[in-house]
């Protein structure tokens, strides 16, 4: 097993107790002697010597290692770290053919991070030992292994993983800790909140530049406000399976952006996200009973108040036919042209790839009023049936005939359930509703 220099150096360190001052005064005798024939590697051998420590195999694979001494040189490792994120565990086929698992943990010290994958059983550590961001831990006898020119670590059979060990301080990884009910607007940087989730609505599948993805939606609240959370793929399966309304859950390093179409807050689940259900807090959020009396009010047409958040039902009595979608330039902001299939923003002079968001819009009536629903991107999609890739193109008016006939045939009559926020259309001087769940009964 080959160690570093740096590694030697700090096993020397550790078993004498020397001082830097010292042992880099020394480092210069054996370099000075040896008129630079030797290797940094080497004199640290040459000083491990003259100090009598024993560099051998078994003293290299318990010696404690900083994350950034950690190379594809070494064998084996073990280390002091904290928890800095927690992904979902990933289900995955073996050669032969049965399901296997592996569990990823990023870890951090002052140093730097470093991911440690936990493969088959192992992946079941998370659970067992009920670990969540800034946890501090001691990883023993970790296999270090390259992946995508990436250093990572795996616990091999017979390694270790000790929660809380006694007389080690290493800093916490700084937490942006935030109420949801003292968000207006969206922070500049991931942060981390406690809430209690109050809505789990059904998975959805999407097809994104060929690859078959999933998307899920759920609400949360601090008992006081309460907002809608996006989470994808592995993510969006380990709520949709793990996760309950009425769970307490603590989000770590999550982003709080704006909804395009309406500037509403929505907070998304980033790929170093953490999910942690019941966590260890002091922070008091009500319960699910206490939250349903802050629900959203189920409100007739009739009775609908501008800026105020309801759910609503009725029968859907027309579809609207519009433009279907939106094209705005990713670097300026302003609108795209759709001309030959070529996209020109006229500001900047010059194609792009633009930015695009889906809408339209339908009449429910529910016997005390009719209202017109907007429905926006990921809902227009699932309501119509129909995928973002085939509205980025020039559609003749026999296309958007088309996809509005289906539309029809589907909806048409039937009978649905809608929560968002009824909005004053400022030109036609009419109450709106801007939908932000739609579920077809």
């Amino acid at each position: 097993m080959q160690l570093t220099s740096e590694q030697i150096y700090n096993i020397i360190k550790k078993q004498t107790g020397k001082s830097d001052s010292e042992l880099q005064a020394k480092l210069e005798e054996i370099k000075t002697k040896y008129e630079g024939l030797l290797s940094d590697v080497g004199a640290n051998i040459l000083l491990s010597k003259q100090f009598g420590v024993d560099l051998d195999l078994k003293q290299q694979a318990s010696a404690i290692t900083k994350v950034s001494e950690i190379s594809a040189s070494i064998d084996s490792v073990s280390l002091y770290a904290r928890v800095k994120s927690i992904p979902p565990v990933k289900i995955y086929k073996s050669k032969d053919g049965s399901d296997g698992k592996i569990q990823a943990l990023y870890l951090e010290d002052e140093t730097g991070f470093i991911k440690l994958n936990l493969w088959q059983d192992k992946a079941e550590i998370v659970k067992e030992l009920n670990l969540e961001k800034n946890d501090l831990l001691l990883i023993k006898d970790a296999g270090v292994n390259q992946y995508n020119e990436k250093t990572e670590l795996s616990l091999r059979q017979g390694g270790q993983i000790i929660k809380d060990p006694e007389g080690i301080d290493i800093p916490k990884i700084k937490e942006t800790a935030v109420k949801i009910s003292e968000i207006d607007s969206p922070p500049t940087s991931p942060v981390d909140t406690i809430a209690r989730i109050i809505n789990i609505y059904p998975i959805k599948t999407f097809t994104k530049e060929d690859k078959e993805r999933q998307v899920i939606n759920f609400e949360v609240s601090d008992g006081i406000k309460s907002i809608r959370c996006v989470a994808f793929d592995a993510f969006a399966k380990e709520i949709s399976n793990s996760f309950s309304k009425g769970d307490l859950v603590r989000l770590s390093d999550v982003t709080i952006k704006e909804r395009n179409f309406d500037s509403e807050l929505e907070l998304y689940i980033n790929w170093n996200s953490t999910i942690t259900k019941n966590p260890k807090t002091k922070i008091k959020i009500p319960s699910l009973s206490e939250l349903a009396t802050t629900d959203i009010k189920e409100e007739k047409i009739s009775n609908l108040e501008n800026n105020n958040n309801y759910k609503i039902s009725g029968t859907v009595v027309t579809i609207n036919k519009g433009a279907l979608r939106s094209f705005k330039c990713p670097e300026c902001k302003e609108k795209v042209f759709l001309i030959n299939n070529e996209f020109i923003c006229e500001a900047c002079n010059k194609p792009v790839d633009p930015t695009m968001n889906t809408f339209s819009s339908i009449n429910i009536d529910d016997g005390t009023g009719v209202i017109k629903v907007s429905l926006f991107n990921q809902l227009l999609e699932d309501a119509f049936e129909v995928k973002k890739e085939e509205l980025k193109k020039d559609l003749t008016p026999e296309e958007k005939d088309a996809i509005y006939y289906k539309a029809e045939k589907k909806l048409f009559g039937k009978h649905v359930i809608v929560t968002g926020k009824a909005k004053m259309n400022d030109f036609s001087n009419q109450l709106e509703f801007m939908a932000s769940t739609f579920e077809l009964e």
